[in-house]
Protein backbone atom coordinates (compact mmCIF):
# COMPACT_ATOMS: atom_id res chain seq x y z
CA UNK A 1 0.00 0.00 0.00
CA UNK A 2 1.18 3.43 -0.99
CA UNK A 3 0.65 6.54 0.65
CA UNK A 4 0.36 9.86 -0.85
CA UNK A 5 3.06 12.64 0.13
CA UNK A 6 -0.50 15.02 1.26
CA UNK A 7 -1.53 11.44 3.28
CA UNK A 8 1.92 11.28 4.94
CA UNK A 9 2.42 15.50 5.81
CA UNK A 10 -1.23 15.16 7.77
CA UNK A 11 -0.32 11.83 9.64
CA UNK A 12 2.79 13.39 10.75
CA UNK A 13 1.14 16.69 11.86
CA UNK A 14 -1.27 15.24 13.79
CA UNK A 15 0.97 12.34 15.80
CA UNK A 16 2.69 15.73 17.74
CA UNK A 17 -1.22 16.79 18.95
CA UNK A 18 -1.31 12.76 20.00
CA UNK A 19 1.70 12.90 22.42
CA UNK A 20 0.95 16.54 23.62
CA UNK A 21 -2.49 15.05 24.74
CA UNK A 22 -0.54 13.33 27.43
CA UNK A 23 -1.12 14.67 30.61
CA UNK A 24 1.36 17.87 31.68
CA UNK A 25 1.95 19.62 34.70
CA UNK A 26 1.36 23.52 34.01
CA UNK A 27 1.08 24.53 37.35
CA UNK A 28 4.04 25.55 39.40
CA UNK A 29 6.19 26.04 35.87
CA UNK A 30 8.89 23.82 35.81
CA UNK A 31 12.37 24.73 34.67
CA UNK A 32 13.74 21.16 34.07
CA UNK A 33 13.50 21.18 30.19
CA UNK A 34 12.73 17.04 30.61
CA UNK A 35 9.70 17.52 32.51
CA UNK A 36 8.52 20.18 30.34
CA UNK A 37 9.14 18.39 27.19
CA UNK A 38 8.99 14.87 27.93
CA UNK A 39 5.01 13.60 28.65
CA UNK A 40 5.10 10.07 28.90
CA UNK A 41 4.99 7.79 31.77
CA UNK A 42 8.45 7.00 33.43
CA UNK A 43 10.63 3.57 32.17
CA UNK A 44 8.99 0.61 33.17
CA UNK A 45 12.37 -0.40 34.42
CA UNK A 46 12.43 2.64 36.41
CA UNK A 47 16.03 3.84 35.26
CA UNK A 48 14.47 7.57 34.91
CA UNK A 49 12.92 8.15 38.09
CA UNK A 50 12.13 10.46 39.43
CA UNK A 51 10.83 13.17 36.97
CA UNK A 52 13.08 11.86 33.95
CA UNK A 53 16.42 12.46 36.29
CA UNK A 54 16.13 16.24 35.17
CA UNK A 55 19.43 18.46 35.62
CA UNK A 56 19.60 21.83 38.07
CA UNK A 57 17.73 24.28 37.59
CA UNK A 58 18.14 27.99 37.55
CA UNK A 59 16.67 31.21 37.52
CA UNK A 60 13.54 32.40 40.03
CA UNK A 61 10.86 29.99 41.83
CA UNK A 62 7.85 30.56 42.53
CA UNK A 63 7.53 31.47 46.52
CA UNK A 64 4.93 29.38 48.57
CA UNK A 65 4.24 30.57 52.30
CA UNK A 66 4.15 27.92 54.90
CA UNK A 67 0.59 27.00 55.30
CA UNK A 68 -0.82 28.42 51.80
CA UNK A 69 -3.32 26.74 49.90
CA UNK A 70 -1.81 25.79 46.15
CA UNK A 71 -2.44 23.72 43.49
CA UNK A 72 -1.21 21.69 41.01
CA UNK A 73 -2.69 22.59 37.38
CA UNK A 74 -2.91 19.89 34.69
CA UNK A 75 -3.13 20.10 30.67
CA UNK A 76 -4.11 17.56 28.30
CA UNK A 77 -6.69 15.02 27.23
CA UNK A 78 -5.11 11.52 27.97
CA UNK A 79 -6.24 10.87 31.61
CA UNK A 80 -6.83 7.15 30.94
CA UNK A 81 -10.02 6.86 32.89
CA UNK A 82 -8.68 8.85 36.37
CA UNK A 83 -6.80 6.86 38.50
CA UNK A 84 -4.61 7.98 42.03
CA UNK A 85 -2.48 10.56 42.53
CA UNK A 86 -0.20 12.28 45.23
CA UNK A 87 1.57 15.46 45.37
CA UNK A 88 5.17 15.21 47.54
CA UNK A 89 7.73 17.31 48.25
CA UNK A 90 11.69 16.27 48.26
CA UNK A 91 14.61 19.34 48.89
CA UNK A 92 16.85 17.83 46.56
CA UNK A 93 17.23 20.00 43.62
CA UNK A 94 17.58 18.02 41.26
CA UNK A 95 16.21 15.13 42.58
CA UNK A 96 17.92 11.74 42.13
CA UNK A 97 17.21 8.32 42.21
CA UNK A 98 18.08 8.24 46.57
CA UNK A 99 15.72 11.24 46.95
CA UNK A 100 13.24 11.02 49.57
CA UNK A 101 9.92 12.40 48.34
CA UNK A 102 7.09 13.13 51.38
CA UNK A 103 3.60 13.04 50.63
CA UNK A 104 1.43 16.26 51.86
CA UNK A 105 -1.63 15.14 49.75
CA UNK A 106 -3.29 11.71 47.97
CA UNK A 107 -6.07 11.32 45.74
CA UNK A 108 -7.65 8.05 45.34
CA UNK A 109 -9.77 7.71 42.06
CA UNK A 110 -10.94 10.86 39.77
CA UNK A 111 -7.53 12.00 39.18
CA UNK A 112 -6.59 13.92 37.00
CA UNK A 113 -9.35 15.62 35.70
CA UNK A 114 -12.59 14.80 38.24
CA UNK A 115 -12.80 11.36 36.11
CA UNK A 116 -13.75 8.17 36.88
CA UNK A 117 -14.55 6.47 33.23
CA UNK A 118 -13.12 3.75 31.22
CA UNK A 119 -11.94 5.98 28.30
CA UNK A 120 -9.96 8.97 27.54
CA UNK A 121 -11.15 12.22 26.75
CA UNK A 122 -11.57 13.54 23.17
CA UNK A 123 -7.84 14.88 22.49
CA UNK A 124 -7.02 18.19 22.67
CA UNK A 125 -3.43 19.14 23.70
CA UNK A 126 -4.74 22.46 24.93
CA UNK A 127 -7.32 21.00 27.24
CA UNK A 128 -7.37 22.50 30.97
CA UNK A 129 -8.03 19.82 33.37
CA UNK A 130 -9.28 21.41 36.89
CA UNK A 131 -6.41 21.78 39.59
CA UNK A 132 -5.43 19.70 42.28
CA UNK A 133 -5.71 21.85 45.58
CA UNK A 134 -3.47 21.07 48.53
CA UNK A 135 -1.88 22.82 51.22
CA UNK A 136 2.11 23.13 52.16
CA UNK A 137 2.32 22.31 55.60
CA UNK A 138 3.02 25.28 58.37
CA UNK A 139 5.80 23.21 60.05
CA UNK A 140 8.28 21.85 57.32
CA UNK A 141 11.04 23.44 56.61
CA UNK A 142 11.69 26.59 54.36
CA UNK A 143 14.22 26.80 51.19
CA UNK A 144 14.15 25.22 47.59
CA UNK A 145 12.33 22.31 47.37
CA UNK A 146 10.90 20.19 44.54
CA UNK A 147 6.93 19.52 44.31
CA UNK A 148 6.01 16.54 42.65
CA UNK A 149 2.99 15.06 40.73
CA UNK A 150 2.68 11.39 40.56
CA UNK A 151 -0.06 9.48 38.72
CA UNK A 152 -1.14 5.87 38.39
CA UNK A 153 -4.06 5.45 35.83
CA UNK A 154 -6.79 3.59 36.17
CA UNK A 155 -6.90 2.29 32.17
CA UNK A 156 -3.97 1.24 29.93
CA UNK A 157 -0.85 0.11 30.60
CA UNK A 158 0.65 -0.08 34.00
CA UNK A 159 2.48 3.20 34.37
CA UNK A 160 3.65 5.87 36.82
CA UNK A 161 3.75 9.26 35.67
CA UNK A 162 5.84 11.52 37.48
CA UNK A 163 6.37 15.67 36.78
CA UNK A 164 8.39 17.68 39.26
CA UNK A 165 8.99 21.33 39.42
CA UNK A 166 11.32 23.48 42.44
CA UNK A 167 9.56 25.71 44.68
CA UNK A 168 10.96 27.70 47.14
CA UNK A 169 9.27 27.76 50.52
CA UNK A 170 9.26 31.32 52.60
CA UNK A 171 10.76 31.80 55.74
CA UNK A 172 13.90 30.27 57.92
CA UNK A 173 12.30 27.33 59.47
CA UNK A 174 14.96 24.67 59.83
CA UNK A 175 12.82 22.00 61.58
CA UNK A 176 12.83 18.72 60.07
CA UNK A 177 10.48 16.61 62.48
CA UNK A 178 7.37 17.65 60.96
CA UNK A 179 8.49 16.78 57.82
CA UNK A 180 10.13 13.74 58.13
CA UNK A 181 6.98 11.97 60.22
CA UNK A 182 5.46 12.44 56.93
CA UNK A 183 4.77 8.99 54.37
CA UNK A 184 7.18 8.24 51.85
CA UNK A 185 6.34 8.49 47.88
CA UNK A 186 3.53 5.84 46.67
CA UNK A 187 6.11 3.68 43.70
CA UNK A 188 4.82 1.24 41.44
CA UNK A 189 5.01 -0.49 37.65
CA UNK A 190 8.92 0.68 37.96
CA UNK A 191 9.99 -2.56 38.38
CA UNK A 192 10.28 -2.20 42.30
CA UNK A 193 8.08 -5.24 42.92
CA UNK A 194 5.03 -3.01 43.33
CA UNK A 195 2.58 -3.03 40.81
CA UNK A 196 -1.07 -1.94 40.12
CA UNK A 197 -4.31 -3.71 38.73
CA UNK A 198 -5.88 -1.95 35.94
CA UNK A 199 -9.54 -1.18 36.01
CA UNK A 200 -9.19 0.08 39.29
CA UNK A 201 -8.09 3.50 41.56
CA UNK A 202 -5.36 1.99 43.23
CA UNK A 203 -5.02 2.24 47.52
CA UNK A 204 -2.41 4.05 48.88
CA UNK A 205 -0.68 1.66 51.92
CA UNK A 206 0.12 5.08 53.24
CA UNK A 207 -1.85 7.81 51.96
CA UNK A 208 -0.90 10.45 54.72
CA UNK A 209 -3.38 12.68 56.81
CA UNK A 210 -4.86 14.57 53.84
CA UNK A 211 -6.84 12.35 51.61
CA UNK A 212 -9.22 12.92 49.25
CA UNK A 213 -11.56 9.77 47.87
CA UNK A 214 -11.28 6.42 48.57
CA UNK A 215 -9.92 3.82 46.39
CA UNK A 216 -11.27 0.51 44.82
CA UNK A 217 -8.01 -1.81 44.65
CA UNK A 218 -4.75 -2.35 46.80
CA UNK A 219 -1.46 -2.81 44.91
CA UNK A 220 0.07 -5.79 44.47
CA UNK A 221 3.82 -6.99 45.37
CA UNK A 222 6.06 -5.79 47.71
CA UNK A 223 4.45 -2.17 48.06
CA UNK A 224 4.96 -1.16 51.61
CA UNK A 225 2.40 -1.65 54.47
CA UNK A 226 0.02 1.11 56.09
CA UNK A 227 1.04 2.88 58.73
CA UNK A 228 0.56 2.27 62.37
CA UNK A 229 -2.41 4.11 64.01
CA UNK A 230 -0.44 7.54 65.89
CA UNK A 231 -0.40 6.65 69.91
CA UNK A 232 -3.55 8.14 72.12
CA UNK A 233 -3.04 11.56 73.30
CA UNK A 234 -1.50 12.16 76.38
CA UNK A 235 -2.04 15.01 78.90
CA UNK A 236 1.08 17.51 78.59
CA UNK A 237 3.87 17.78 80.67
CA UNK A 238 4.36 21.67 81.84
CA UNK A 239 8.05 22.18 81.35
CA UNK A 240 9.51 23.89 84.85
CA UNK A 241 5.88 24.18 86.38
CA UNK A 242 6.40 23.57 90.16
CA UNK A 243 5.51 20.20 91.61
CA UNK A 244 3.85 19.44 95.20
CA UNK A 245 5.48 16.35 96.86
CA UNK A 246 2.76 15.06 99.25
CA UNK A 247 3.16 16.05 103.08
CA UNK A 248 3.98 12.22 105.04
CA UNK A 249 1.47 11.82 108.09
CA UNK A 250 3.18 12.66 111.48
CA UNK A 251 4.43 9.77 112.68
CA UNK A 252 3.56 9.11 116.53
CA UNK A 253 6.17 8.13 119.46
CA UNK A 254 5.14 6.58 122.44
CA UNK A 255 6.54 9.11 125.63
CA UNK A 256 6.44 7.11 128.96
CA UNK A 257 5.81 9.98 131.68
CA UNK A 258 3.58 10.45 135.10
CA UNK A 259 2.33 13.44 133.84
CA UNK A 260 1.70 12.82 129.85
CA UNK A 261 0.04 9.37 128.83
CA UNK A 262 -0.44 10.65 124.96
CA UNK A 263 1.34 9.99 121.71
CA UNK A 264 3.69 12.77 121.09
CA UNK A 265 3.89 13.95 117.48
CA UNK A 266 7.16 14.72 116.10
CA UNK A 267 6.45 17.92 113.70
CA UNK A 268 7.10 17.71 109.85
CA UNK A 269 8.43 20.60 108.02
CA UNK A 270 6.42 21.25 105.00
CA UNK A 271 8.65 21.46 101.90
CA UNK A 272 9.04 25.06 100.04
CA UNK A 273 7.93 24.69 96.04
CA UNK A 274 11.06 25.15 93.89
CA UNK A 275 10.10 27.90 91.74
CA UNK A 276 10.13 27.24 88.12
CA UNK A 277 13.41 27.76 85.75
CA UNK A 278 12.94 30.97 83.84
CA UNK A 279 12.72 29.86 79.97
CA UNK A 280 15.32 29.60 77.72
CA UNK A 281 15.04 31.78 74.60
CA UNK A 282 14.39 30.26 71.40
CA UNK A 283 15.79 31.55 68.19
CA UNK A 284 12.78 30.48 66.26
CA UNK A 285 9.11 29.53 66.72
CA UNK A 286 7.16 26.99 64.76
CA UNK A 287 4.74 28.25 62.38
CA UNK A 288 1.25 28.38 63.28
CA UNK A 289 -1.75 27.94 61.35
CA UNK A 290 -3.63 31.50 62.58
CA UNK A 291 -5.00 33.81 59.66
CA UNK A 292 -3.87 37.45 59.93
CA UNK A 293 -4.12 40.67 58.40
CA UNK A 294 -1.78 40.67 54.98
CA UNK A 295 0.79 43.32 55.50
CA UNK A 296 0.38 42.93 59.55
CA UNK A 297 3.51 42.22 61.97
CA UNK A 298 2.82 38.68 64.00
CA UNK A 299 4.85 38.17 66.99
CA UNK A 300 6.49 34.89 67.84
CA UNK A 301 8.40 35.91 70.40
CA UNK A 302 10.06 38.86 72.29
CA UNK A 303 13.49 38.12 69.34
CA UNK A 304 11.17 36.26 66.55
CA UNK A 305 8.54 38.04 63.84
CA UNK A 306 6.40 36.79 61.12
CA UNK A 307 4.85 39.11 58.51
CA UNK A 308 1.62 37.98 57.17
CA UNK A 309 1.05 37.34 53.69
CA UNK A 310 -2.38 35.68 51.80
CA UNK A 311 -3.33 35.41 55.73
CA UNK A 312 -0.72 33.34 56.86
CA UNK A 313 2.19 34.46 59.07
CA UNK A 314 5.45 34.21 57.20
CA UNK A 315 8.53 33.48 59.78
CA UNK A 316 11.28 36.19 59.14
CA UNK A 317 13.36 34.97 61.59
CA UNK A 318 14.85 37.08 64.55
CA UNK A 319 14.58 40.92 65.17
CA UNK A 320 17.20 43.55 64.83
CA UNK A 321 19.89 44.07 67.24
CA UNK A 322 18.21 45.89 70.29
CA UNK A 323 14.68 45.48 69.21
CA UNK A 324 11.80 43.26 70.73
CA UNK A 325 8.77 42.58 68.80
CA UNK A 326 5.48 43.50 71.06
CA UNK A 327 2.11 43.56 70.30
CA UNK A 328 2.40 43.62 66.59
CA UNK A 329 4.97 46.05 66.77
CA UNK A 330 9.01 46.71 67.06
CA UNK A 331 10.27 48.19 69.94
CA UNK A 332 13.40 48.72 71.82
CA UNK A 333 14.49 46.55 73.87
CA UNK A 334 13.95 47.57 77.61
CA UNK A 335 17.52 47.49 79.65
CA UNK A 336 18.08 47.14 82.92
CA UNK A 337 20.61 49.75 84.64
CA UNK A 338 22.74 48.48 87.42
CA UNK A 339 24.20 51.74 89.67
CA UNK A 340 27.47 50.95 91.81
CA UNK A 341 27.31 51.37 95.89
CA UNK A 342 29.49 53.97 95.60
CA UNK A 343 26.91 56.05 93.24
CA UNK A 344 23.65 55.38 94.56
CA UNK A 345 25.44 56.30 98.22
CA UNK A 346 26.73 59.49 96.01
CA UNK A 347 23.29 60.55 94.51
CA UNK A 348 20.96 59.67 97.40
CA UNK A 349 23.30 60.06 100.80
CA UNK A 350 24.75 57.57 103.61
CA UNK A 351 21.77 55.77 104.69
CA UNK A 352 24.53 54.90 108.21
Amino acid sequence: MQFSTATIAAVAAFLPALVSAHVAMIKPPTVFKEVATNLNPLDPSGANYPCFVTTGSTGELPVYAPGSQQEIGLQGSAVHGGGSCQISITYDNPPNKNSVFKVIKSFEGGCPGNQDTNSNLPPNPENILPPLPYTIPHDIPSGVAVVAWSWFNKIGNREMYMRCAPIKIAGSYSDTTAYNALPDIFKANIGNGCSTTEGTNVIFPNPGSDLTGKGTGPPVGSCGSASSPPPPNKPPVLVGAPTTTPVPKPTPTSVTGPHDTQPDYKKVPTPTPTPPPAPSPTPEKRPTNDTCVDGTIVCTGLDSWSICDHGKPTPMGPTAEGMNCRDGKMVLAARSVRFSHDHARRRHGSIF
